[in-house]
């Protein structure tokens, strides 16, 4: 029986409400039931937690898996969806699914560090970009994904609730983010399924020298719309914020033969949502977020 740390049910709750309350209270018996049916034996101590419950598990044959647990929702059908869709490919692999209890087993990657123990910039945004041109498949034809237009949507919400301003938000910035999303929108060529959140705490490495994406959200939009993640994590991570963004930028726009304004116009468009999304859903990010859109206005200008 696992103690479920308060900071995660709170998160829970907040995020999925009531039927957050109804999957905690049923969240022992979920475990059980993926346990016995998918013949595994979990850990007695999971990853650490945010907005899923992951924990290592293994299977009868003694295959180590992971077992990933969350309040079935649209964004966890949508990630079942592409995990299926892209089969292994630059992508940790679904075993097992149910998607009623909000349950997958997966591969587990080994050793699993994160993308972001490569400190040469050079060579993370490579790695980056080898992920990416593996993962990403062209739009399926019965697409029931989000679109990156649905996502813009998140703009408008930003002006109701500040009764047609910018509240806290920069000005120049979310009117900058309001006018290029419109142009960029109506010139994309070669819409793709994006995994959505590529920053580097969702690439590890698999062994061998090979490094996998976990935890998609599956988007519908262009190439050059995915580095955005990336190169906004990058740059907060970093003491030198425009020197890391000029190097991922020369990296994706070299090897994945995308062009640079749109990286820049795409990053400035995900900082400002992000910023949004954090006050929306009440966590702190807000001003870090804001900080890369700045970021992302020097460059274009």
């Amino acid at each position: 029986m696992f103690s479920l740390p308060d900071s995660f049910k709170k998160t829970i709750k907040q995020v999925h409400g009531s039927k957050g309350e109804e999957w905690l209270a049923a969240f022992h018996n979920r475990l059980r039931d993926c346990a016995d049916r998918w013949s595994i034996q979990v850990s007695d101590e999971p990853f650490p937690l945010s907005y899923h419950f992951v924990v290592p598990a293994m299977r009868a044959d003694g295959e180590r898996m992971v077992l990933k647990l969350g309040v079935p929702d649209r964004e966890w059908m949508f990630a079942m969806k592409m995990l299926n869709l892209v089969d292994g490919e630059g992508m940790v692999r679904l075993y097992e699914a149910d998607p009623e209890q909000g349950a997958m087993l997966l591969e587990r990657l080994e050793p699993g560090d994160p993308l972001s123990i490569v400190r040469d910039e050079e060579e993370a945004a490579g790695i980056a970009s080898e992920v990416m041109r593996r993962l990403w498949v062209p739009e399926p034809s019965d697409c029931l994904f989000p679109h990156v237009a649905d996502w813009a949507e998140g703009l408008k919400r930003l002006r109701r609730h500040f009764t047609g301003g910018t509240g806290p938000f920069s000005r120049h910035l979310v009117e900058a983010a309001e006018r290029l999303v419109p142009e960029l929108l109506g010139s994309v060529t070669r819409p793709l399924l994006l995994h959505g959140d590529l920053h580097h705490y969702n690439i590890l490495l698999a062994g061998k020298g090979e490094w996998k994406a976990i935890d998609p959200k599956g988007v519908v939009g262009e190439a050059e719309f995915e580095p955005a993640v990336y190169l906004r994590n990058r740059m907060e991570c970093s003491s030198h914020p425009m020197r890391a963004l000029t190097i991922a930028l020369d990296v994706f726009a070299e090897r994945l033969g995308i062009q640079r304004d749109r990286m820049l116009a795409w990053g400035l468009f995900q900082s400002v949502l992000s910023a949004w999304w954090h006050v929306e859903g009440g966590t702190g990010g807000r001003d870090r977020a804001m900080e890369c859109a700045e970021c992302f206005y020097r460059a274009i200008r």
